[in-house]
């Protein structure tokens, strides 16, 4: 029997592209599908490339049919967190505050590598604000569902990350880490979680507020396990812990998720325009500023 699409790993699909029993196309024709079939109840993408996917996997296609793949992950489709620079796109890292954020100019080292290996990107998902929360809450983005239990949470801050991978998104997605932002959601969503020694991988073009001696960026990856898939059930109503910006949890019963956005957006512009009025204090010998992260305390 075939494996459907989101059953298989990388190691899969780039066999079958070797064999062409499958091509990039068709598996990233399957990623959309999945990802528009499952997207409205889980919320775990903050850019969708649809046209920029497909082109990627055109392209893909061609270099497997004349024998060149750019590498052996070439057409396998990937995610990348929201706040990890790629060029065209802005990276508000996960904040109302900088619902405005410009586009990027260029791709941030891991994203640069995916390309030059011919992964096919689909887009960016969700985080948390500033990634200082372990959920998947934001007040840009909205609240992210764990797709084993949509009245879960995913964890975070490579919320969303975590939350695509378990859903059968794509095979393998790029996320940063910290204090266990990949790691957290791998513990909630029954996947493989893989944060890197420091400095294994370059750190720049990440965002500012995540510019944390120890911040690595590390991958998720689907559980090469056998398991029915998340069934992603509907739920008419839900329950949740939602962290304000103030720091105290709360339980939300039967809560209007726009809500949770405008309380949370009101409290983090302030936080952002205090942080604003103040002047920075130069920082200690050999600990790195954060100029954003100040907003989160």
């Amino acid at each position: 029997m075939i494996p459907a699409y989101h059953e298989r790993t990388a190691a899969d699909l780039a066999a079958a592209f070797r064999r062409r029993e499958l091509t990039p196309l068709d598996a990233a024709r399957a990623a959309l599908a999945r990802i528009a079939e499952l997207e409205p109840k889980l919320n775990a993408m903050y850019r969708i490339d649809r046209d920029g996917a497909i082109d990627q996997a055109r392209a893909a296609e061609a270099r497997w049919e004349s024998g060149r793949p750019l590498s052996a992950l070439d057409g396998v489709p990937i995610t990348i967190k929201e706040n990890i620079y790629t060029r065209g796109a802005p990276a508000p890292i996960g904040t109302r505050a900088n619902e405005d954020a410009p586009p990027q100019p260029e791709d941030a080292p891991p994203a640069a590598r995916l390309r030059e290996a011919g992964c096919v990107i689909l887009g960016k998902t969700t985080m948390p604000d500033y990634g200082m929360l372990s959920s998947g809450v934001s007040s840009l983005h909205g609240v992210t569902r764990n797709p084993w239990r949509l009245d879960r949470n995913p964890s975070g801050s490579s919320s969303g990350a975590g939350a695509a991978c378990a859903a059968g998104y794509a095979p393998l997605h790029l996320g940063t880490d910290i204090g266990g932002s990949v790691r957290l959601p791998a513990t909630h969503c029954g996947i493989f979680a893989l944060k890197p020694s420091l400095g294994r991988v370059p750190c720049t073009g990440d965002t500012p507020a995540r510019g944390f001696p120890l911040d690595t960026q590390g991958k998720e990856e689907a559980a090469e396990v056998e398991r029915e898939g998340p069934d992603v059930p509907e739920l008419e109503k839900f329950k949740f812990i939602a962290v304000g910006r103030a720091g105290a949890g709360r339980i939300v019963h039967d809560l209007v998720e726009d809500q949770v956005r405008a309380q949370d957006a009101g409290r983090v512009a302030r936080a952002g325009d205090e942080l604003r009025r103040q002047r920075p204090r130069a920082p200690a010998p050999g600990v790195v500023l954060v100029p954003h992260a100040g907003a989160m305390y």
